[in-house]
């Protein structure tokens, strides 16, 4: 299995098509891992090449999570420069959107465009369930917020046994992180083409979050996903692969 070796630890990723014209990195969210993107990796290939990585103490990945999005946002800069990536595009789901975000907002000289997924500018966490994996239990409710109400039972099960698998000190770390990430402020300032999806019936990171930016964000467009909760990129693989798509051509002037 391919590994990078960073900060000393093992981290774990995945290249379905080395060979793609167009590289696109993508970033799970909290307490996930490359796995929550298996639909993209699948069916996204042709003249694409579609990375996933595990970030630190996530998946396959060794070390620790990390509390800051800032931290995580550097790891991810040291995935894409170890690799050898040209100028790239970035996608992100929930906290990996919040990476993309800073990503964006930081170093927007090294990127074609992002992709953002279910996310904001500013991620709040309920204090219920920060208070929970602070005191190092499971949030059992978590999974009813993750997935809308046509989403498949095995869909739901897969999410159960995944966060199940992820310890509770995973998931305070990268709530805290999305806890105190607020970049509200300074998303107009972001320059780099982005394509915003969300599913109508996201919880978590309501559609509110993304007409914010997409409101703010100058050369941003929006799709919304009828019906999809917070983990539409599963739920709806095809409306997710189609946004990306739009992005890529968008950027590359292809009609």
């Amino acid at each position: 299995m391919p590994f990078l070796t960073i900060n000393g630890e093992q981290i774990f990723f995945i290249d379905n098509n080395p060979q793609g014209e167009h590289a696109v990195l993508l970033c799970h969210g909290a307490g996930g891992s490359s796995d929550h993107w298996r639909f993209q990796l699948q069916h996204l290939k042709g003249n694409l090449r579609i990375l996933a990585v595990d970030l630190p103490g996530h998946g396959r990945s060794g070390g620790n999570s990390l509390s800051s999005i800032a931290e995580y946002r550097e790891i991810i800069r040291e995935v894409a420069h170890q690799l050898a990536l040209p100028s790239f595009f970035l996608g992100g789901h929930s906290m990996g959107g919040a990476i993309t975000l800073d990503y964006a907002r930081t170093y927007p000289q090294e990127l074609k465009g992002i992709l953002l997924v279910a996310t904001g500018a500013k991620l709040k966490v309920a204090p219920p369930i920060l208070e929970t994996y602070h005191m190092g239990e499971h949030f059992q409710e978590l999974i009813n917020y993750c997935y809308g109400k046509q989403a498949t039972p095995e869909l739901i099960a897969y999410g159960e046994k995944s966060y199940a698998q992820t310890p509770p000190h995973v998931f305070y770390a990268d709530f805290t992180a999305c806890n105190d990430f607020d970049i509200k402020d300074e998303v107009k300032n972001i320059e780099v083409p982005a394509q915003i999806i969300v599913g109508t019936d996201d919880l978590l990171t309501p559609p509110r979050y993304s007409h914010y930016l997409h409101e703010r964000m100058p050369l941003a467009e929006i799709v919304l996903v009828d019906k999809a909760g917070h983990m539409v990129m599963e739920e709806e693989p095809r409306e997710v692969n189609l946004a990306l798509e739009a992005l890529i051509k968008r950027v590359s002037g292809v009609n």
